[in-house]
């Protein structure tokens, strides 16, 4: 079964989600987000865009649900495993020589693959009680996925060749079991995980973060709400911080006066000058 969308209609979605409830998806890429809805139209049977309308109009609840699977969460965990070996062996040692103590922050989570693969690392490596992690969510059902330590079962078998490719000190089943057709965590990893939740357009983030994850979400945004997302993260860093966006997501377009500069380029990870 498929579903249709219009321009039109995806605007007029965005326009009443704003006035009900204070969330501007305007500065999403259009096609994207329509392909968005009409994936919420499928997934839940509603048929028509008018039926999707009426639904946020009228349900809070689906609202929420809503919000967690409009964004796009991450396709599987370790993904890139280069990344993954160089925050292992290169990061966390500078982080914990300079610091002793860092904070590292997951903003607009909707799933936990890089959470948990961060965490698996920082066990790995003994620098778990080293460490303060914030995810911020941006809804309730959100958070329940994540702090039950649960994702899809689909993602098993390509997460456990990434922690192979990773080369991971344990097996990767030793972290996880699967219980009711999905893939649970042991809980003893992200038990001391601080949650809060996120308005969309990232008011309040932490600060003094030494690392900032957010990956492959840039993309799904115009240039005007890269902008200001960048100026966020550029607050929340702490001096000589990082952000890790998607190997893809190049920022070319920041602007000088946020001093972010690139200092992997194979990795795609920038620095607060």
């Amino acid at each position: 079964m498929s579903a249709e969308v219009g321009i039109v209609e995806t605007r007029n979605i965005i326009r009443l989600i704003n006035e009900l409830y204070q969330y501007d998806f305007s500065d999403f890429a259009l096609t994207s987000f329509k392909r968005r809805l009409e994936n919420l139209i499928v997934v839940h049977n509603l048929k028509t865009a008018d039926n999707l309308f009426t639904k946020i109009r009228e349900d809070k609840i689906f609202f929420d649900i809503m919000l967690h699977e409009i964004i796009v969460e991450p396709t599987e965990m370790f993904r890139d495993p280069s990344l993954w070996r160089l925050l292992r062996d290169e990061y966390i040692p500078l982080f914990t020589k300079n610091n002793g103590h860092f904070k590292i922050w997951f903003p607009m989570t909707v799933s936990g693959e890089d959470l948990y693969s961060f965490l698996i690392l920082l066990k790995e490596t003994g620098q778990r009680d080293k460490c303060e992690i914030i995810v911020s969510h941006i809804s309730e059902k959100s958070k329940e996925t994540i702090s039950a330590g649960r994702i899809k079962i689909s993602k098993l078998e390509v997460s456990k060749d990434n922690y192979t490719r990773f080369h991971g000190a344990a097996k990767f089943e030793d972290y996880c079991q699967v219980k009711e057709n999905s893939l649970y965590f042991n809980e003893s990893l992200y038990k001391d995980v601080t949650f809060s939740p996120q308005h969309l357009i990232f008011d309040g983030g932490p600060k003094l973060v030494d690392m900032i994850f957010f990956r492959n979400q840039m993309l799904y945004y115009n240039q005007g709400f890269q902008d200001r997302v960048l100026d966020v993260f550029y607050d929340s860093l702490n001096f000589n911080g990082y952000l890790v966006p998607g190997i893809r997501e190049r920022l070319f377009l920041v602007d000088a006066r946020k001093n972010l500069r690139l200092t992997d380029a194979n990795e795609n990870i920038y620095q607060k000058k």
